[in-house]
């Protein structure tokens, strides 16, 4: 992973409760899923961390929530092509468009954003 530019970024710590916290290792994992290599860099650092804590290792979870994760993507698309049946282009392009909004206010919802029907 260090040798295509990836591994381990950062660590960050979260106190979710008076006696629990979690760790979470950033790892940039590159164009990889990563799974692998997060669960093996989550497996070797647990103790350590629980030790410098002064705690003992609760669960090593990966997540699939990648918020430190960006994609951009540009495209330009004519809207005589995009025209359904029960749809014209413009308001294809309009419902593709329309959840951007919601998708600026919440970045949990960039990827998930859909157009109700």
């Amino acid at each position: 992973m260090i040798a295509r530019g990836g591994g381990a970024r950062e660590i960050e710590a979260r106190v979710l409760a008076e006696d629990v916290i979690a760790v979470h290792v950033v790892i940039d994992c590159r164009d990889a899923m990563g799974a692998n290599l997060v669960n093996t860099v989550a497996e070797a650092v647990a103790d350590r961390i629980a030790a410098i804590a002064g705690g003992r290792v609760g669960l090593r979870i990966l997540s699939n929530l990648c918020d430190k994760r960006c994609v951009r993507v540009r495209c330009t698309v004519r809207s005589e092509i995009l025209a359904t049946e029960t749809m014209n282009g413009a308001d294809v392009i309009e419902g593709i468009v329309a959840p951007r909004a919601l998708a600026e206010l919440d970045p949990y919802r960039a990827a998930t954003t859909t157009r109700a029907s």
